[in-house]
């Protein structure tokens, strides 16, 4: 009986020591793509999670040639805004980036079906938004924006809109 329970110990310790040599000293890749804190480089591209942010009744600054608007503080914020009193929900620009952009020539009852972050590189990005539009003939610009997490003002953001009648 000694001998079965030492064969069973040493199964036993082989065991952990091939999970531990399998699973333990896998090194996870640096998903910011950093560069910097010596781990290796990720698998491009990225996708990138996001929370969609009202502009709802926001005047905003937003340029009529569709690019994508980098917002990382309270201050970029209120120039972003048109007027100065106008409310809007509260960022914590410490951990977030607001991403804000318009898709000209969509209509009034234009509404948007999907969108998709990625990180391409360590300072590219790639924004694709799916708009669907009816066949209404008046034309206004339909604008979006969204949270993600912390990006620096340096990046290229490319913008990717497919407009589909409905």
């Amino acid at each position: 009986m000694s001998i079965i329970r030492k064969v069973a110990v040493t199964t036993l310790c082989m065991i952990m020591v091939g999970l531990f040599l399998t699973v333990g000293c896998k090194k996870d890749p640096v998903v910011s793509g950093g560069g910097t804190g010596g781990g290796e480089e990720p698998d491009y591209p990225i996708e990138i999670p996001f929370e969609e942010y009202s502009l709802n009744g926001i005047p905003c600054c937003i340029a009529s040639d569709s690019t994508v608007i980098i917002i990382n503080s309270d201050e970029e914020m209120k120039n972003f805004v048109n007027y100065p009193n106008i409310h809007y929900s509260e960022i914590d620009f410490s951990e977030y980036t607001l991403l804000a952009f318009n898709v000209k020539d969509c209509n009034i009852h234009s509404w948007v079906k999907k969108i998709l972050v990625q990180q391409l590189s360590n300072d590219e990005y790639l924004l694709s938004i799916d708009v669907i539009q009816s066949d209404t003939l008046v034309a206004i610009p339909l604008y979006v924006a969204i949270l993600v997490s912390k990006i620096s003002e340096d990046v290229r953001i490319e913008l990717n809109v497919i407009i589909v009648e409905n």
